[in-house]
């Protein structure tokens, strides 16, 4: 099995690995500590529990389940340098991963989607309001549950997964079974949300741009709007493309080689997201900012008190 080639115990290879599971101790506890930012924000302030910010909290509950179900076992094994033997476990830590992984994704594509229409409006009989909000979050979890059961049903599989520190799709199959599977998942759960990503931010510049273009108010929103833009479709596409361009590979060219080194990667890649997403859309987006503009987190010990304040 090819996956075996993990598993050589070679001083090198260890030391990759533990030098790995360092640096994602700092990404697991920035992680838990932006997304939990958000989630105890929103849970504090009525007042942030609009709809409009019902897919970023999704998105930060989400991240928190991959950080849990996966970082936090991939950190413990690689700072110990053993490898995954249970397989109940594996199959269970592969969809779960797999699942927090596409909600995410697919959240950050009904943020963008979200905020054409609320700017744009292009149903003027429509008011984007809670049940819209819910009836969305409803459908990327039915959604992404159904691309991620069946591997669990014999369409691909779950498996051991790079350097053996994880499990996640079986890349590494050959079968055609497997690799139809993978290139409708790159169809479906990445195409697709680039082009509606790049075509909601994409109309949404454009709207702005034609609304008074002499005025200075506008100006600086369509500056901010376009900065937000781009620095949001440039994140998704670091977190995203390596992962699926190696997915791409390996279904188009089964035979191709690569090390466990190389294989670990845009996995590592992809899981980045769970630190910089949050503080994204804290920080950058407009209608989200008042997550931090408007809202004060205390943490009180004593006489000791924090606040969160505006980044930007």
């Amino acid at each position: 099995m090819e996956q075996q080639g993990a598993a050589e115990n070679g001083m090198p290879f260890l030391k990759y690995k533990f030098g790995l599971g360092v640096l994602m101790i700092l990404g697991t506890l920035l992680g838990i500590w932006f997304n939990g930012t958000i989630i105890l924000l929103t849970i504090k302030h009525k007042f942030l529990r609009a709809p409009i910010n019902y897919a970023v909290v999704n998105l930060s509950v989400a991240d928190m389940g991959s950080i849990v179900i996966g970082l936090c076992p991939m950190t413990d094994a690689n700072l110990h340098g053993y490898y995954f033997e249970n397989k109940s476990f594996c199959i269970f830590q592969g969809f779960s991963v797999a699942l927090f992984g596409l909600v995410a994704l697919w959240s950050v594509v009904v943020c963008a989607v979200e905020r054409y229409l609320v700017v744009c409006r292009p149903f003027k009989g429509i008011q984007f309001g809670k049940k819209h909000a819910l009836l969305t979050l409803l459908f990327t979890w039915l959604w992404c549950i159904m691309w991620t059961l069946p591997p669990l049903f014999g369409w691909s599989s779950y498996d051991v997964e790079g350097i053996a520190s994880n499990c996640a799709l079986a890349w590494h199959r050959e079968d055609w079974n497997s690799r139809s599977y993978h290139l409708s998942l790159f169809v479906w759960c990445f195409l697709l949300p680039l082009a509606l990503i790049l075509w909601s931010y994409g109309k949404l510049i454009y709207v702005l741009k034609q609304v008074s273009p002499q005025s200075n108010s506008t100006q600086r929103a369509e500056t901010q709007v376009t900065k937000t833009v781009v620095i949001m479709i440039l994140a998704f596409l670091l977190s995203w493309v390596p992962y699926a361009a190696f997915a791409l590979t390996r279904v188009v060219n089964p035979e191709v080689i690569m090390g466990p080194q190389i294989q670990s990667i845009p996995m590592y890649m992809a899981k980045t997201g769970t630190v910089y997403n949050p503080v994204i859309y804290i920080c950058l987006n407009k209608q989200v900012n008042l997550l931090v503009y408007l809202a004060v987190f205390q943490i009180k010990h004593g006489c000791f008190v924090v606040y969160l304040g505006r980044i930007i």
